[in-house]
């Protein structure tokens, strides 16, 4: 079987990735395109997309739109602090979290260096108070690499 070089456009930036053989090259963000694996590009993180939902007091609900991590288990430990355990997961300080920001709110979304939790701080966003996001949706990616 023979190989061909491939170019491939990114479609938002117009940037050129080329393929050759084994090699991916010309790639502006590493991080997105991985090497080429029998003819097509592998991600080179992992990846957990949920909606998390919570009500009163109870612990956060996640509907996963997509998920290549694991199972993360979420609590609530308190007024507007909440964990994500899933052993192992979170190694080593190459870690993207995002988070789509609540109005009445301000989301805290990071890690701090275990490798078995991530954490979501919520509070109100005029006092700085902690605050439950009670009834609202938080969206969150997290990317290990």
């Amino acid at each position: 079987m023979s190989q061909i070089d491939v170019d491939i456009v990114a479609p938002f930036t117009g940037t050129t990735v080329t393929i050759t053989g084994d090699l991916v090259t010309n790639i502006p963000n590493a991080a997105v395109l991985g090497t080429k694996n029998t003819g097509e590009l592998t991600v080179a993180y992992t990846n957990y997309v949920a909606k998390i939902t919570q009500l009163t007091t109870g612990a956060p609900t996640a509907l996963e739109l997509s998920n290549t991590i694991g199972n993360i288990v979420w609590t609530r430990v308190g007024v507007g602090f909440y964990e994500g355990t899933l052993t192992g997961a979170f190694t080593g300080n190459q870690i993207l979290l995002v988070n789509n920001p609540l109005s009445t709110r301000t989301v805290y979304f990071y890690n701090a260096s275990d490798p078995d939790k991530i954490y979501i701080d919520s509070v109100d966003a005029t006092t700085g108070a902690p605050a439950d996001y009670d009834s609202d949706e938080l969206y969150i990616e997290v990317r290990v690499y």
